[in-house]
């Protein structure tokens, strides 16, 4: 029982920094430059690599935060919490089917790539500090 909650504030933290930093980088950028973002109606090509990026580093960022949180509270099964951090952030980018479409189905398969890739290094970044 305590593993499974555990498990559950090990994912919400990680999941939270993912939405609420994707939405403070969105509406950052945004704010700078409203043109570089949307053009006619479409999401510009440079803001998706723009994006493609700050989700890869907010990815590795919850990835490590799920990871270490799961190791501090004694929890026994870091490599699940990854695996349920990179099916919820699959899940939610696939199911949005009118970004899906805005972005593209290269992107989607890029961003979720960067999800996998992401989570994995996070995973890999707590393990290599705490062996040390």
């Amino acid at each position: 029982m305590i593993e499974i909650l555990i498990l559950a504030v090990s994912l919400a933290l990680a999941y939270s920094v993912v939405v609420f930093g994707m939405l403070g980088a969105t509406f950052g950028f945004g704010a700078l430059k409203p043109g570089f973002v949307v053009k006619r109606f479409k999401i510009g090509t440079g803001y998706k690599r723009i994006h493609s990026v700050a989700w890869l580093l907010l990815v590795i960022l919850a990835g490590f935060v799920a990871v270490a949180t799961e190791v501090l509270l004694q929890g026994g099964y870091s490599w699940a919490v990854c695996v349920l951090l990179a099916g919820l952030l699959l899940a939610g980018l696939w199911r949005n089917k009118l970004e899906a479409r805005q972005r593209g189905t290269v992107h989607q398969v890029l961003m979720s790539v960067a999800t996998i890739v992401g989570v994995g290094v996070g995973f890999y970044l707590v393990h290599v500090l705490v062996s040390r």
